[in-house]
């Protein structure tokens, strides 16, 4: 499967346009780690919330950072891909400690994903979380473990990925 079924070339192509942005904002704003050789280095999330049956991992912004803050140097530029309806607020205690916060919703026009399928979105959101320097998902999500699987193939080591809860 990993060597034949592969996502149409859009997919990669978008999300390459917003990896090179997130990158460049991480390398414009000097944000810890960031040279101009690497290009720019972020964190990514996946923070599920909607109707997600699995309640016990399904917890507070607040949490998660308590949990996991740690393992993210202060400062860092942070790509958050999530279906949480209130995003801009959920999210306040993570900007005490990454003031820069983006999303897809940031890069909609520059990479032009107002004119593609829109079932396309929550692939390209999947990609840019694989090029995140750490990675912090959402236990039994099968988005964050598809994105787990990618950044193996990618060679990403396995410290560099964490879950949100406590438990795991």
């Amino acid at each position: 499967m990993r060597d034949f079924v592969h996502y149409v070339d859009i997919i990669f192509c978008k999300s390459a346009m917003i990896i090179k942005a997130i990158k460049d904002d991480a390398l414009n704003l000097k944000t810890e780690g960031s040279t101009p050789e690497n290009g720019g280095i972020f964190s990514s999330f996946h923070v599920r919330r909607g109707e997600f049956q699995y309640k016990a991992v399904k917890i507070p912004a607040d949490q998660i950072l308590n949990n996991i803050g740690h393992h993210i140097p202060a400062n860092r530029l942070i790509y958050i891909a999530t279906d949480e309806k209130k995003k801009y607020t959920f999210f306040n205690d993570f900007k005490k400690r990454w003031p820069n916060i983006k999303y897809l919703d940031d890069y909609m026009d520059m990479a032009g994903l107002k004119d593609i399928n829109p079932n396309f979105l929550g692939m390209i959101d999947a990609m840019i979380c694989t090029r995140g320097e750490e990675f912090i998902g959402t236990w039994f999500s099968t988005f964050t473990g598809y994105i787990t699987r990618m950044r193996g193939y990618m060679n990403y080591p396995d410290n560099s990925t964490w879950f949100g809860d406590k438990e795991h």
